[in-house]
């Protein structure tokens, strides 16, 4: 016999006069190649469980290959694609959640700054799988309290994935330094303002060369290529969501000069800023 009490603990999960809310939930399986295109979701989290196959999911313009049992998860605003493999199709398990803050992060967002969108459940995959299925069939269902029971296995859910990313990153980082991880999240807050290496060295009272150097030792990246892929994905979502012009875009982002975005947009993305708006709008009238 196995005995282990439980002591309560007061512990706050989510900020003050907010309440996570489950969305919909999606089982994706059995489509060879099947693919979604580019899109967001303004005010949603999302939140998927890699029950078989393989495939390729797309964020901030960075593929990330998929295979049974990891999770990935997309805060909201995040653009992002899928493309399901030929010959091992994805079988795929995916939520929605809105509604919550958690302490700390914008709200609607699990993952702090700088994380990678995918993590590995690795021996407790069968957990995760069985709370997706719990949730599809209590939806399904609809007895009396399916919705409370859906809310406390999705709070459930997003817990765990906390765990798991925090574990992820001390395991790939062993404990990322905690300036490198305020100057990111310094600029994913001011984002849209005139930063520059001058300025993030007054601000943080340290010099501009110890400051990059502590970015690229944590995350492997300079804090100016971090600000514009932060201003790109801003863009990316105005883009999609929006009805802005270009101009109005840029200046939103932090870019006085429209051509001058627009090619720094090219660059990372490819295509210009109106191409993407573009190519999105009719990959969306064919979905």
């Amino acid at each position: 016999m196995i005995f282990l009490p439980f002591q309560p603990v007061q512990e706050s999960v989510f900020t003050d006069n907010t309440r996570l809310e489950l969305v919909k939930i999606v089982h994706s399986y059995n489509q060879p190649g099947w693919m979604l295109p580019s899109h967001s979701h303004p005010d949603q989290t999302e939140i998927l469980y890699i029950a078989g196959g393989k495939g390729i999911y797309t964020a901030d313009n960075t593929p990330y290959h998929v295979q049974s049992g990891d999770i990935v998860i997309f805060n909201s605003n995040v653009v992002h694609s899928v493309e399901s493999d030929d010959q091992a199709p994805l079988d795929v398990w995916s939520c929605a959640v809105r509604g919550y803050q958690l302490p700390g992060l914008t709200p609607n967002h699990i993952l702090p700054a700088g994380s990678s969108p995918v993590l590995s459940t690795g021996e407790r995959h069968a957990v995760f799988e069985a709370i997706y299925r719990e949730i599809y069939y209590q939806g399904k269902q609809q007895d009396k309290g399916y919705y409370s029971i859906c809310t406390a296995l999705v709070t459930a859910l997003v817990l765990l994935c906390i765990q798991l990313s925090e574990e992820q990153q001390k395991y790939q980082t062993k404990e990322k330094d905690s300036l490198a991880a305020d100057v990111l999240l310094y600029l994913d807050e001011h984002f849209s303002e005139p930063v520059t290496m001058e300025s993030l060295s007054r601000h943080f009272h340290v010099s501009a060369s110890h400051l990059s150097h502590e970015v690229n030792s944590a995350f492997h990246l300079s804090p100016i290529s971090y600000l514009i892929g932060r201003r790109i994905r801003q863009a990316q979502w105005e883009l999609v969501s929006t009805d802005f012009s270009l101009k109005e875009i840029a200046l939103h982002v932090g870019y006085e000069n429209a051509n001058h975005f627009s090619n720094l947009f090219y660059k990372r993305t490819g295509m210009k800023p109106l191409e993407f708006r573009q190519h999105y709008t009719e990959q969306k009238k064919t979905t």
